[in-house]
């Protein structure tokens, strides 16, 4: 790993109109912060600081109207899908079937002949809820493979091709928590959801090409004013590669990567002989899927689906593979990142973490929790990692598909918050656009993309500005065990930082989708853009 830091890195950030925000509790606003080989050393009055100031230093000043941060962290992301997504069909605001076709085939037209389309974005119930399937896409001249991810990245759209290559037919069963969705007829319709998705395969990105989608999807995320991420699906075919990247200091923020739960043993031999990384890079969390996603109707719940009767999700992950790998997670000291988000999922790693004992614990998204289960996640320190920018796009069709009382106890925050709870905030991108200001916003607002719930959906469930923050730097630092390092403008801790256009505490929730990134630092020094 090279040295990002050297001894004449001093810095000194002042507000000459503006406000520096450290997170901390005995002195939130300051007039200056010293930053020493990364580090913040003294924070406070300018006058107290200029005692210690060394011979040598850079000073950077926080002007009129702008506000110092410390920096985002995005507890819950994809970062290869991320920068993917960059540069693949984006079909999120797509609302019928003629826009869709007619978008594939524009974007078909600009690929080389044989080469696969993929993208991700669309969303069914945008056009009354009706799923595509694979004739949809019979129109592209010349034919190709495709591979379309649905808005929540649990269910697919294939073409035919695709099937074929695959070898999909009527015969093909469905895979261990996955589904092949077929019409009457027995005949695959080209839908996908959860495991079964995996039986279709791009070709990967790897070497160089995947060496790029790490460096612009790391740009992308520090222009937002991210510091840090929680890349949620790192397979360790690709570790290697990430590791060489960030030893070269091309990575402008820190990472922590989450390996799939089927090479636990793989990153068990992998951390005896190489350890879990340093400050910059650490790849010491498992992820373990429970369920889907509630908009493909895969999310585990403990009744049915208001909308579908008899229909309660898919199982991913039952409770004794689950114990199994949990266990030997703790045995390894290795976090266990447990992905749940129908109330049965959450209530089952709740009873299997109960069961086996003190670690290193997280549910990733919790989004529809039954009341009962609440205060658990405090007394088992569980800490909810959540993407409160899902609310804004899942809430407009919520109450159809599980009726208003769980609706009520869905997205539950401010509950959770009382109860003692740890929240860490993400986007889930690409899932989700990686705004933390659109995230920031919902959080807050609690208002949905159709307009429709102005004053907030089951508003009594916001959180406040400030929280919200912290939930967003100091919440995700504590998700990586790093709370006592990151996530705040305070003494010892590291000068990771944004430096924003305008003051979020002196704007009207509205106008924080207006907020942006004037720059963004890392240890002391400024990050690289995209």
């Amino acid at each position: 790993m090279l040295n990002r830091t050297s001894p004449d890195d001093n810095l000194l950030v002042k507000t000459t109109g503006g406000r520096i925000w450290t997170g901390a509790e005995a002195s939130p606003f300051v007039e200056a912060i010293l930053v020493e080989k990364g580090r913040v050393i003294a924070s406070g009055a300018l006058s107290s600081i200029e005692s210690q100031l060394p011979g040598s230093l850079k000073v950077l000043e926080i002007g009129q109207g702008e506000l110092a941060i410390p920096g985002i962290i995005d507890s819950h992301l994809h970062l290869a899908e991320g920068a993917k997504a960059l540069r693949t069909v984006q079909l999120t605001d797509v609302n019928s079937q003629e826009l869709f076709e007619k978008r594939l085939a524009s974007f078909s037209a600009t690929l080389p002949e044989g080469s696969w389309l993929t993208g991700r974005g669309w969303d069914h119930t945008l056009w009354g809820g009706e799923l595509p399937t694979w004739e949809w896409l019979e129109g592209l001249e010349p034919p190709r493979p495709v591979f379309l991810a649905r808005l929540d990245g649990h269910m697919a759209l294939v073409s035919q091709l695709a099937m074929e290559l695959a070898g999909i037919d009527e015969s093909t069963p469905d895979p261990p928590g996955g589904c092949i969705v077929k019409d009457i007829q027995g005949r695959p319709t080209g839908i996908l959801k959860d495991t079964a998705m995996e039986l279709v395969q791009p070709p990967k990105r790897e070497g160089g090409l995947l060496k790029q989608d790490f460096i612009s999807g790391a740009k992308h995320l520090a222009s937002l004013g991210i510091t840090g991420a929680h890349d949620m699906w790192l397979p360790m075919e690709q570790l290697s590669t990430l590791r060489e990247t960030c030893e070269k200091g091309e990575l402008p923020i820190r990472l922590r990567v989450a390996i799939p739960a089927h090479e636990r043993a793989d990153l068990v031999a992998y951390v005896h002989e190489h350890g879990c990384g340093n400050e910059w890079l650490q790849w010491d969390m498992i992820k373990i899927f429970l369920d889907g996603s509630l908009g493909s109707h895969t999310a585990w719940m403990l009744q049915d689906y208001t909308d579908a009767p008899g229909d309660r999700g898919l199982v991913v992950t039952n409770s004794e593979n689950l114990k199994r790998q949990v266990m030997e997670c703790n045995a390894a000291n290795l976090k266990v990142l447990v992905h749940a988000i129908g109330d049965a999922a959450v209530r089952n790693a709740l009873d299997v973490f109960e069961e086996c004992g003190p670690g290193q614990y997280r549910i990733e998204h919790a989004q529809h929790i039954h009341p009962e289960d609440l205060p658990r996640f405090s007394e088992l320190g569980v800490i909810s990692c959540i993407q409160p920018i899902h609310l804004a796009d899942d809430a407009r069709w919520l109450e159809d598909v599980l009726g208003e009382e769980r609706a009520r106890w869905s997205y539950p925050w401010a509950t959770m918050k009382d109860a003692g709870a740890t929240l860490a905030g993400g986007t889930d991108w690409p899932i989700a656009p990686a705004s933390p200001w659109l995230n920031l916003h919902t959080a807050i607002t609690r208002e949905t993309n159709d307009g429709k719930n102005p004053g907030g959906w089951f508003p009594e469930q916001g959180i406040g500005l400030e929280y919200a923050l912290k939930m967003m730097t100091q919440g995700s630092a504590m998700a990586s065990g790093e709370g006592d390092c990151l996530g705040k403008l305070a003494p010892g801790f590291w000068a990771d930082m944004a430096i924003l256009n305008r003051d979020i505490f002196e704007l009207p929730s509205s106008s924080l989708l207006e907020v942006e990134a004037v720059s963004t630092w890392v240890a002391g020094k400024q990050t690289e853009m995209q």
